[in-house]
């Protein structure tokens, strides 16, 4: 089997959690001896912990500022919707646009409270959000 295949085989199997004896005992029946399979997999272990790429590290901490940002603006137009509810209950308006105002305050101060905890966790914390590049725009 093609050496490449072997490790891009054995790199898979690390990142979905397959114990260490048994890659080892693949790479050992297909082959690779036993001191060259043990450096191999204590390679693609170290390569799996290692730090993130700066580029990547800057763009999750760009997605945490954007988060945290964005949920910092949504609390405040909670806020402001809370300000806004009791000059609205005494212009005497219809009871529907309470409800609205209330629906509004709710959805932006809990969608505000998420976006600042997802900020704040991509901020303190980019190599936990490796697994998150995809959803850096969410």
């Amino acid at each position: 089997m093609d050496l490449e295949k072997l490790v891009a085989d054995a790199r898979a199997q690390l990142i979905w959690g397959e114990p260490r004896e048994r890659i080892l005992q693949n790479l050992r029946n297909n082959g690779i001896g036993e001191k060259q399979a043990a450096a191999l997999v204590t390679n693609l272990e170290e390569e799996k912990f290692r730090p993130v790429h700066s580029a990547v590290q800057s763009a999750v901490q760009s997605a945490g500022i954007n988060h945290l940002v964005m949920g910092l603006g949504l609390i405040g137009a909670g806020l402001v919707t809370i300000s806004i509810w009791p000059v609205s209950s005494s212009w005497d308006l219809n009871h529907f646009l309470g409800v609205v105002f209330a629906f509004a305050m709710i959805d932006f101060l809990f969608i505000g409270a998420w976006k600042i905890h997802r900020g704040v966790k991509l901020l303190g914390a980019p190599q936990a959000a490796r697994r998150d590049w995809q959803e850096l725009g969410d």
